[in-house]
């Protein structure tokens, strides 16, 4: 038996409250799609099973500016981030020598996932941003994310409760 998992895709909008000079206050809403396959048997003779979560989340974090000028800030930043799944579906194949099953053509069932688990993290990087104008920029974000897994869905943060990541976008800060 196989079991692989796609790389996490999150996408994101961000905004960040000046608080001061140097410290902010960035908050924003993302989505993010885990996908999981797993397969056995052989390259003639085998079930596969496909997992599609879907989540929504609030990351929040405090961020820390040493150096700002006209174009260009670096900062560090800490923080977490709460998602709830909101979507999420099963795609089971069977297949025999090429042929399904029955042998009516397409064994495939699909499934809805009824467990819809909450996912927290905590995070803390670097980042980068480049300004366009004064409230508006571009910005990466290489980060360590830690993971607190307490639901039994197997996903690609289960297996790596720590993950590097890369965030880049278009940041509005007031």
């Amino acid at each position: 038996s196989e079991e692989h998992f796609d790389f996490p895709v999150t996408y994101s909008a961000s905004f960040r409250y000046k608080l001061t000079d140097r410290w902010g206050l960035n908050a924003g809403l993302s989505f993010t799609q885990l996908n999981t396959e797993w397969r056995s048997g052989t390259d003639t003779h085998y079930y596969k099973r496909k997992q599609k979560l879907y989540y929504v989340g609030v990351p929040v974090n405090v961020s820390y500016t040493f150096f700002d000028s006209r174009f260009l800030s670096l900062y560090a930043q800490a923080g977490g981030s709460i998602e709830k799944c909101v979507d999420g579906k099963i795609r089971t194949t069977m297949e025999v020598e090429g042929n399904s099953i029955s042998g009516a053509g397409d064994a495939s069932e699909n499934e809805e996932v009824h467990n819809r688990p909450w996912q927290y993290s905590v995070d803390a990087g670097l980042g980068l941003q480049f300004n366009i104008t004064k409230n508006y920029g571009l910005f990466a974000e290489p980060t360590i994310a830690y993971y607190i897994n307490d639901d039994d869905m197997r996903t690609y943060r289960n297996e790596h409760d720590f993950s590097f990541q890369l965030a880049v976008g278009l940041r509005v800060s007031y």
